[in-house]
């Protein structure tokens, strides 16, 4: 690395570090912005899910806007319309040709401007297709708010070496979004007003344990996650997290994935995080039994957070009202504190 993208990387470093600590003002924002947005004004595209008229829906986005959607649509259970969440290049050479009158796409983007995103919608538009169109980004000035007038912003501070603020507001916005347009869409994320004094409380908790869950990842090479369903795309995410914020070697699991084979390679200095997983279930008993990792962490839901701390392990008890968000948090600061020292 030469000394000017050195100089450039230490910046966005303290720039990462600067936005975390904006987080919660960023999310307080986002959710004032989408309690006094007009969700109304896609009223006829509600009539149109409930009347069938809609049959599908598109989520379209790429990096951690894309996994946010994947996360949030994965809740989205008892669905009467066909949806799929997908990467904006994926889409437009596997499935656009699907687009029609009965088709709603959702496109996010950051920047508003990603040329992957504004390729697609600009041919969309050469095709003369008709169909619904919501935008979401964090660009006033971007191609999809200056063009479109059913967008959605998510109001987090500008986004620096790794997504952060921007994936959780994505999250917020989505869940604001699919709890309108289909009424019975219900999400453990409770946007009301306790809950930044929830993760405020998340966040103290967490800082009395720092030494220790740092010492955990003291001369980790290599992190293995194994999620839960529910707890997937945040899974993914977060080894996105890992890799690009402190160059940790990352893979990512599904329970009975890593029971595939995976539990049998032995690399030094492994991790192992289970999230959404409970220390106290059958298949985490199973996946210790045989895998040959014993330095671990666990983010599993509970009635209160509190963390626990054992030799070599430490788990993360998540209040369940903030466990969309704080499982995801809880890696943002590792990496945080990673880069300070």
């Amino acid at each position: 690395m030469n000394i000017e993208k050195k100089i450039k990387f230490d910046h966005d470093k303290k720039q990462f570090v600067n936005e975390l600590n904006n987080r919660n003002n960023d999310i307080e924002k986002c959710i004032q912005y989408c309690d006094g947005y007009g969700f109304n004004s896609f009223k006829s595209i509600k009539e149109s899910i409930k009347t069938k008229k809609i049959t599908k829906l598109f989520l379209i986005g790429m990096g951690s806007s894309l996994y946010a959607s994947q996360y949030a649509l994965a809740q989205l259970e008892h669905c009467n319309i066909l949806t799929l969440s997908i990467e904006a290049a994926e889409f437009k050479n596997k499935y656009m040709h699907l687009v029609d009158d009965h088709t709603l796409l959702v496109i996010i983007s950051q920047s508003g401007n990603s040329k992957e995103i504004v390729d697609t919608i600009e041919e969309l538009k050469s095709r003369n297709c008709t169909f619904e169109l919501i935008t979401i980004t964090n660009n006033l000035n971007g191609y999809l708010y200056t063009n479109y007038k059913n967008s959605i912003l998510l109001n987090a501070s500008k986004e620096f070496y790794i997504s952060h603020n921007s994936y959780l507001n994505t999250l917020i916005v989505i869940k604001y979004l699919l709890e309108y347009l289909f009424d019975e869409c219900c999400y453990s994320l409770k946007t009301d007003d306790e809950l930044l004094t929830k993760l405020n409380n998340y966040d103290e908790e967490l800082l009395k344990h720092k030494s220790s869950i740092l010492t955990l990842f003291e001369n980790i090479a290599c992190v293995d996650f194994i999620y839960d369903s529910k707890s997937k795309f945040n899974a993914i995410n977060s080894t996105l997290l890992l890799r690009e914020g402190i160059e940790l070697m990352t893979a990512c699991y599904s329970k009975n994935e890593y029971l595939h084979g995976e539990h049998l390679v032995e690399i030094p200095n492994k991790l192992l995080c289970l999230i959404g997983v409970d220390d106290t279930e059958d298949k985490y008993n199973e996946i210790m039994s045989e895998a040959h990792v014993t330095k671990q962490i666990i983010l599993t839901p509970a009635d209160e957070t509190k963390v626990e701390v054992y030799d070599n392990k430490i788990k993360i008890n998540i209040l369940s009202d903030i466990k969309d968000l704080a499982e995801t948090i809880f890696f943002n600061q590792v990496v945080a504190w990673r880069m300070e020292m």
